[in-house]
């Protein structure tokens, strides 16, 4: 498979290419997903989600007289910040009664969970006076529903994780054996992406770009890039060709070239610069 980066003005039959020297850094680490995990029913790969609404319908009743009133309905919602993954609230559920005789699931799926809970008898609530209780002694049949929305994807993960430290590049480093200052292709120019599995709510990620520069050349011409790449499924077996990407650059009126470009980064795979060649 080839892959074409900038195809205009190339014809590699008719081209001289010879190996050049490239440089390589790279950055990234691992990139999390933050807020609410699916309630039932798990997806693959697992989804979060930033926002969960609780709605609380509450129905009180008097014990003493019999009567009986609906509270209007109260909403609490949990947010988790795309950006950061702080949490805040608006709204709450203060003085709901707590002392509940039953607690019965009503309704589940992914994203919503519906509940249905009952207090065991004459609980107090002073100054709530629904409906003319002695004492304000009532008994509440309370509906809470919780609904999921706005799912965190990959991309917002990503987002957080390089606008951390992980989105500083490495320093330049001269590929070659790995001894005298030098990295091996295969680590220091080396894209990754994972994918994700069942229960797994993170990923490890790497962008990777090449560097060549060249004193000497001829002024103000024209060259191809030639980058063979190798990849493999990410952490299974061994590389394997994949293609090659083509790039053009020109010399200054000096004879000085200086260019750079991103390894390419597929889902799913490990890619890396197995050699660089410059073409006339």
């Amino acid at each position: 498979m080839t892959i074409t980066a900038t195809t205009a003005g190339v014809c590699e039959c008719c081209e001289v290419c010879a190996p050049t020297g490239y440089d390589c850094r790279t950055r990234g680490g691992t990139a999390v997903l933050c807020g609410f995990s699916e309630y039932t029913l798990p997806s693959t790969p697992p989804k979060k989600y930033r926002v969960e609404t609780v709605t609380l319908v509450e129905v009180v009743i008097c014990p003493n007289d019999g009567g009986s009133g609906t509270r209007a309905p109260r909403t609490q919602i949990d947010t988790y910040n795309s950006l950061t993954c702080a949490v805040s609230r608006t709204g709450d559920f203060i003085g709901t009664c707590t002392s509940m005789a039953s607690d019965t699931l009503t309704g589940l799926t992914p994203t919503t969970n519906t509940r249905v809970l009952s207090t065991n008898g004459n609980v107090q609530a002073p100054g709530r006076h629904y409906c003319g209780c002695f004492d304000y002694e009532i008994n509440v049949v309370a509906t809470r529903t919780a609904t999921l929305s706005v799912e965190d994807t990959e991309a917002n993960a990503l987002t957080r994780l390089f606008a951390g430290a992980a989105g500083t590049w490495s320093a330049w480093t001269a590929t070659g054996s790995g001894s005298g200052g030098t990295c091996l292709p295969g680590t220091c120019c080396l894209a990754r992406w994972e994918l994700r599995g069942a229960g797994d709510f993170s990923i490890t990620y790497q962008e990777a770009e090449w560097r060549v520069v060249r004193t000497g050349l001829t002024p103000s011409t024209s060259y191809s890039i030639k980058v063979e790449l190798w990849r493999r499924v990410f952490g299974v077996g061994s590389y394997v060709y994949y293609g090659h990407q083509y790039f053009t650059a020109s010399s200054d009126g000096a004879g000085n070239l200086s260019t750079t470009g991103a390894v390419a980064n597929d889902r799913g795979f490990e890619t890396y610069v197995k050699g660089i060649e410059l073409c006339t």
